[in-house]
This record gives structure tokens, C-alpha cells and sequence, in this order.
């Protein structure tokens, strides 16, 4: 039996989506890093990676969610 998401699970992956957006922003997509996003978000790359699949997946999260704000 999988193991339940933790109660703030939605509230960490829009940490790191806001966090990867601004450092998109910055520094432009290809040099920011997985590690890049960790640090800005006080977490471990494991730990991201529990939230996000791959900084492309992240990527399109963020226009996901821009394009529902419009």
C-alpha cells in the first residue's frame, strides 16, 4: 500500500515552482540546476526530486499554472 502524501505536499511543490520560476527568470532555464532550486528552497536535490520529476517537468508546471492565472 503506498504511503499517503504528506499534508503540506502541495504547499512544498508551489515553494518549488515559485523558487524555479524566479531562478528561470534570473538565470535563464538551461543555467539553472536541480541543485540551484534545492538551495533557494532550503531543501536536499533528493527532496526536490520527491516533489518534481525533472526540471523539464517543473518547467512546464510553472506555464501551467501561468496559463491558469490568465
Amino acid at each position: 500500500m503506498p504511503r499517503p502524501r504528506a499534508a503540506d505536499f502541495e504547499d512544498k511543490c508551489r515553494q518549488i515552482r515559485q523558487a524555479a520560476a524566479l531562478l528561470f527568470a534570473q538565470k535563464g532555464y538551461d543555467r539553472t540546476s536541480i541543485g540551484d532550486i534545492a538551495r533557494a528552497c532550503a531543501m536536499s536535490k533528493p527532496l526536490v526530486y520527491h516533489y518534481v520529476a525533472s526540471k523539464e517537468d517543473l518547467l512546464v508546471a510553472i506555464i501551467a499554472d501561468h496559463i491558469e492565472d490568465l
